[in-house]
């Protein structure tokens, strides 16, 4: 393992340590309180039971407000005492991720959920993108379906601008410096939204509640019927008129029932709401109190939620009250004497269309900025985790694509080869042979995963790498298809044709990664159709990296001046095969399958 990343394992460790010594202690003090809360209530019992039946009353009331107001006191400690203890368990949970996204300990790192992965293109099929054991399982902490959706698009063919990506690597650098800041957004984040968020029910909601029309006059109203009331029963009771009060209040009662088309669903839109609000207003509370100083690109890129006119934290915060009212509900008889004096309802329904007006427009955006936060945090947060990697150099690169020192972060650092590598505009067509296991698919996956992760502002598994901006393409992992009736050959070509079609209709550089070409048929028809094809992407100035085992394919170096040999070879000493994975210039000099045959013992 690089010392780099050693230490900070260590450095993990040591915190995990501590903050599961945090959690003893707490855990030893929630007992203590729970001990303590039950002499207390047992004690104020007995003592209140034994005084009121020794006749001193005055003294059994003072005992028991005295007890049941330290009882108060002591639930009000020791739920601060689960609350900090919840929030330490969280913590070293996010912790013990962070330890095994370093160590590559899958079993410990979240999964993607099933539902998110649905219409996953080749290119994140062939470079392991998505799905288990994968990169965006290895990078994502969002919590959000939007936040891994950001990630995809950012890891994506789509999102090549070199402006957005230098952008988004200026802020990936700065979270980087701000451990505090990611850890405590992780963290509320994920006590706020426990499970996890599929679907922002509050956005549908603003998108689909229409305005009540006429609800404000309707409600001035019956607040004009409801003084009248109270006027009409107070001049009744002190005598001053006969009683004629009633007639009023029929109407009133009358036209409160009849426009229950504005006050319809009223309870469940507003606990719905408040349940909603209540976990956004702690993430949208975090970002807006804190102290980004000299960090200009995230204080500008957080600006929707730090600056904006309406603040998200208290505009969120404002349906509270309306909440707390309606739980009067729960007793009938104090809010029928509510509904009697005031049209409560109709009063609260106005609040909430002012609600859904005021940030109506606003949420959206703030959702943006949320999810995309997350994304950049995720991406911080990788970095943070492997201290070696660099961040790379777009768009000032000589060559199309030059590394020092490239790897592929999804193997162990016990295990990993780096090797070096360009492609230039002299040699656009890249031909590596190799035995097989040699590592030929693996290291088209590192260049490919490595380009991707450049990207999207990452950091990538390099000493150094510059690139331009070009579009990337895949053919590695081809399947066939039983139900469809489509032969393994056959899938393979539908792909290269899609590539070549794509290529022909994009205006940018491309780059194509092909593993084993055209291994779903014949060696005659292989070798010929290998041979035009690479021909036919030389001519059009199309670079490519292309895996073989024919041997007779590097020939094609002798007829086309823009391809270069590589190879990866093999050793065998007394019957045991070893890889040193070290890509080397010129063709492969050796072979191994009738080695593992003979190794094997079958007839060679």
């Amino acid at each position: 393992m690089n010392i780099l990343k050693a230490k900070l394992v260590q450095d993990i460790e040591k915190e995990i340590n501590k903050l599961t010594l945090v959690i003893k202690k707490l855990e030893t003090k929630s007992r203590k309180f729970s001990l303590i809360r039950l002499v207390c209530f047992l004690s104020g019992l007995i003592l209140f039971i034994s005084l009121f039946v020794l006749k001193f009353k005055i003294s059994a009331v003072f005992i028991g407000l005295s007890f049941t107001s330290l009882f108060l006191i002591l639930i009000v400690i020791h739920n601060k005492i689960d609350l900090s203890l919840k929030k330490f368990k969280a913590y070293i949970l996010i912790k013990e991720e962070f330890l095994a996204r370093v160590k590559l300990n899958w079993e410990k790192i979240p999964k993607i959920r099933e539902e998110y992965l649905s219409q996953i293109s080749p290119l994140e099929i062939d470079l392991n993108i998505l799905g288990d054991n994968s990169l965006l399982q290895l990078i994502n902490f969002s919590v959000s379906v939007n936040g891994l959706q950001k990630l995809r698009k950012w890891f994506s063919n789509s999102d090549k601008e070199i402006t957005s990506i230098v952008g988004r690597q200026k802020i990936i650098k700065e979270l980087k410096k701000l451990p505090r800041f990611r850890n405590r957004f992780l963290l509320t984040s994920r006590l706020a939204f426990k499970s996890g968020i599929n679907k922002i029910e509050i956005s549908s909601w603003l998108n689909e509640e229409k305005e009540k029309k006429g609800l404000k006059i309707y409600t001035l109203l019956l607040g004009f019927l409801s003084l009248l009331n109270i006027s009409l029963i107070t001049v009744w009771t002190l005598g001053i008129t006969e009683n004629f009060y009633y007639q009023p209040l029929l109407v009133y009662m009358f036209l409160y029932m009849a426009g229950n088309k504005f006050s319809r669903n009223i309870q469940t839109t507003s606990e719905f709401l408040y349940d909603e609000v209540r976990k956004f207003s702690s993430v949208f509370r975090f970002i807006e109190t804190y102290n980004y100083k000299k960090n200009e690109n995230l204080k500008k890129f957080l600006e929707p939620i730090i600056n904006s006119k309406v603040s998200p934290s208290k505009s969120l915060n404002s349906l509270k009250l309306t909440v707390e009212i309606l739980n009067f509900r729960k007793n009938p008889y104090v809010w029928l004497f509510i509904i009697a004096v005031c049209p409560i309802d109709y009063i609260l329904a106005i609040k909430i269309e002012k609600f859904r007006a005021t940030i109506k427009n606003q949420f959206p955006l703030w959702l943006k900025t949320w999810t995309t936060l997350e994304a950049y945090c995720s991406l911080a947060n990788f970095s943070f985790l492997n201290p070696e990697y660099i961040f790379p150099e777009i768009g000032n690169s000589h060559a199309l694509f030059t590394a020092e020192g490239i790897g592929h972060p999804l193997i162990k650092g016990e295990y990993k080869i780096a090797n070096s590598f360009e492609i230039s505009s002299s040699k656009s067509t890249n031909i590596i042979t190799g035995s097989n296991m040699s590592g030929k698919s693996t290291f088209l996956r590192t260049v490919g995963c490595n380009i991707l992760l450049a990207y999207s502002g990452s950091v990538v598994d390099a000493k150094q790498l510059s690139l331009k901006i070009f579009d990337l393409y895949s053919c590695i992992k081809v399947s066939d298809s039983v139900v469809d009736g489509i032969s393994y050959f056959y899938s393979e070509v539908k792909r290269l044709k899609g590539i070549l079609e794509s290529i022909e209709t994009s205006d940018r550089e491309s780059l194509v990664l092909i593993d084993e070409i055209y291994k779903g048929t014949n060696n005659v028809e292989r070798i010929v159709g290998s041979r035009a094809l690479l021909k036919f992407l030389a001519n059009k100035k199309v670079y490519n990296i292309v895996s073989t085992h024919d041997l007779e394919l590097v020939r094609i170096s002798e007829e086309i001046d823009y391809v270069k040999n590589y190879h990866f070879k093999e050793s065998i000493v007394e019957k045991v095969m070893s890889f040193d994975y070290k890509l080397t210039e010129g063709p492969c000099p050796t072979t191994n399958a009738l080695k593992i045959m003979e190794i094997e013992g079958l007839p060679t």
